[in-house]
C-alpha cells in the first residue's frame, strides 16, 4: 500500500506534468493562432522603446518613428502588425526605426512620444513619423452644450505620461510567459472565476460617454432602460471582458454612435472630428518650426463597418447585437466616402499633410469581414498582414526612403 507521503508525491508530480503540459499547449496555440489578447504581453516595454528611440535619436541618420494606439500596437515587432511590415528600416542601413505605440492612448500621448524623442535631436536631421489615427477612439471628448474648445493647442512635454507605462514586475512577468496569463483569461472567459460583476462600472462609463457622444437635444433612452432590454448574456461577457466593455458602454451611452460619427450628422460628431483635425494640423505646423526636415504621415483607420460595402452587413449585424442601432441603407453611399473620411481627406490634402485612407487600398465589394475580431474594430493577425501587402504595393517600399 503507497504510503501518505508516496500518495503526494505522486500527486504533486502529476499537477505538475499536467500544469505543464498546459502551459506548453497554451504557447504554442497563442503562438500560432494568435488570438485577440492584451497589448501589454508582446514586444518591450513603452518605456523601454522610448529609451531606444531616444538613444538613435543622438545621431544623424534618417530616425522613423511610428506613434498610435492598439492598432500600432498590435503585435508588435512581429508580421501580425502592418505598420512594423511597411514602415521598418530593413535594407537601409541608415535609418533608424522604432514603434512607439501603445494601446488605451490619444493624441495628447503621440504628441508626447514625439516631443520627447525630439528633445535632443539635432534640427538637420530627417524624421519620418507616421501617425495612426482611429476615428472610432482618437476624436476628442468634446462637451455639446460648449460654444468653444481649445482645440488649437500645443503640446508640452509631459515626463508623468512616460512614467506611467514603466514596467512592473507582474508586466514583465507576462511578456516571459504570456501563456499563464491566456490560461488564466481563458478560464475566466469560460467559468467566471475572478469575474469582476462589473455592470454598473459600465453604466457609469455609458453616463459619462453620453455627456460627449450625444447632443444635448437628442432623444435617446435612459441607460438603464437600454440596458434592461440588451440580452443578458451580452453583459455578463463584458463582466467577463468576453466583449470589450467600452463597446457595451458606448452602446448604452448612444445606440447610434457610428451613424452620428460617420454622417458628421450631430453637432457633437463635428466638433469632435473638426477637433481632432485642428490638434492634427496645428501640433505638427508647431512640431516643423523647430524640426524643418522632418515629415508625417498620417493614416486614416475607420472603425470595420466604413471599410467595404460587401462587409457592411455582416459586420453591422455584429454590433446591432451589442445595442447599436444602424439606419437602412439600400444604397450604402457613404460606407466609400462617408463624410468623415471626407472631410478629413480634404483637409489634409489643403494642409499639405500626407495622408492614407486605409479602405481606399481596396475594391468596395472586398469582403473582409475575417480581416478583424469578433465584435471587435481591431484588425487581426490576417488583415494586418493583407493591409501590409496592399500598403506595400501602393507606397513602395524600395523607394520609401525618397518619396515619404
Amino acid at each position: 500500500m503507497i504510503k501518505l507521503s508516496g500518495r503526494i508525491k505522486l500527486v504533486s508530480i502529476n499537477l505538475a506534468i499536467t500544469c505543464l503540459g498546459c502551459i506548453i499547449i497554451s504557447e504554442l496555440f497563442f503562438k500560432v493562432l494568435r488570438p485577440k489578447f492584451p497589448m501589454e504581453v508582446f514586444g518591450k516595454s513603452y518605456v523601454e522603446r522610448l529609451k531606444n528611440a531616444k538613444k538613435d535619436s543622438l545621431n544623424n541618420e534618417i530616425l522613423t518613428l511610428v506613434v498610435g494606439d492598439s492598432f500600432a500596437h498590435h503585435q508588435i515587432g512581429t508580421n501580425g502588425n502592418f505598420f512594423d511590415s511597411v514602415f521598418n528600416c530593413e535594407g537601409h542601413p541608415n535609418c533608424n526605426y522604432h514603434n512607439l505605440a501603445q494601446s488605451g492612448v490619444g493624441l495628447p500621448f503621440y504628441w508626447n512620444s514625439i516631443l520627447s524623442v525630439l528633445s535632443d535631436r539635432s534640427k538637420d536631421s530627417r524624421t519620418d513619423i507616421i501617425i495612426g489615427i482611429y476615428f472610432g477612439n482618437d476624436i476628442p471628448f468634446i462637451d455639446p452644450s460648449k460654444t468653444s474648445e481649445n482645440c488649437n493647442k500645443a503640446h508640452v512635454l509631459n515626463q508623468q505620461m512616460i512614467d506611467q507605462y514603466k514596467d512592473t514586475w507582474i508586466h514583465s512577468f507576462k511578456r516571459r510567459l504570456p501563456s499563464i496569463l491566456f490560461l488564466a483569461r481563458s478560464l475566466k472567459a469560460s467559468t467566471g472565476i475572478g469575474s469582476i460583476k462589473n455592470i454598473q462600472y459600465i453604466k457609469t462609463n455609458a453616463e459619462n460617454l453620453r455627456t460627449h457622444r450625444s447632443d444635448p437635444s437628442q432623444k435617446l433612452a435612459s441607460i438603464n432602460d437600454l440596458a434592461s432590454k440588451m440580452k443578458s448574456e451580452i453583459m455578463e461577457q463584458a463582466s467577463r471582458n468576453i466583449i470589450n466593455p467600452w463597446e457595451i458602454s458606448l452602446a448604452l451611452a448612444n445606440p447610434y454612435y457610428y451613424d452620428d460619427l460617420y454622417s458628421l450628422s450631430k453637432q457633437w460628431s463635428r466638433k469632435s472630428v473638426g477637433c481632432l483635425a485642428e490638434n492634427v494640423i496645428y501640433n505638427i505646423n508647431e512640431i516643423k518650426k523647430t524640426h524643418p526636415k522632418i515629415n508625417f504621415i498620417i493614416v486614416g483607420i475607420p472603425d470595420k463597418f466604413y471599410w467595404s460595402r460587401n462587409s457592411y452587413k455582416s459586420t453591422t449585424k455584429e454590433y446591432r447585437a451589442l445595442g447599436y442601432r444602424f439606419e437602412s441603407k439600400e444604397k450604402l453611399m457613404d460606407i466609400e466616402s462617408n463624410p468623415l473620411s471626407i472631410f478629413f481627406q480634404n483637409t489634409m490634402k489643403s494642409n499639405r499633410i500626407k495622408y492614407i485612407y486605409l479602405p481606399n487600398l481596396i475594391n468596395s465589394e472586398t469582403n473582409i469581414i475575417d480581416w478583424f475580431y469578433h465584435r471587435d474594430m481591431h484588425i487581426n493577425t490576417k488583415g494586418n498582414q493583407n493591409v501590409a501587402e496592399l500598403l506595400q504595393k501602393k507606397f513602395n517600399k524600395s523607394e520609401r526612403q525618397v518619396s515619404f
